[in-house]
């Protein structure tokens, strides 16, 4: 099962959206890596490809977020991998797989 968590997280207001934004990029680097093995994506053209697949806009900073959660074990404990693109100053990642674990399950 999913879980989110933090401060100002009230699950009446967030839970949807949230569980909906994690999901969306998780596809997306399922998608990309499936489509590009080894491909690195970095936060915008994680954005782009959401806005153009699901019409929908999910801030950079909601992005970031949703990436440190999926990494999380109570969410599926995935690797998901960062570095600077090379000869820039701009983070890139890059989903190589799943860790494995007692928690493991269906996410959604």
């Amino acid at each position: 099962m999913t879980k989110i968590s933090g401060a100002a997280y009230e699950p009446e207001i967030d839970e949807d959206r949230l569980r909906t934004q994690m999901g969306w990029v998780l596809s997306t680097l399922q998608d990309t890596s499936t489509y590009d093995r080894g491909a690195w994506w970095t936060v915008d053209e994680i954005r782009a490809i959401i806005q153009m697949s699901k019409n929908h806009h999910v801030p950079e900073a909601s992005i970031s977020a949703q990436i440190r959660n999926l990494r999380k074990q109570a969410n599926g404990g995935y690797r998901i991998t960062g570095r600077y693109r090379k000869g820039l100053r701009i983070y890139e990642y890059r989903l190589e797989g799943q860790r494995e674990g007692p928690e493991q399950g269906e996410m959604f």
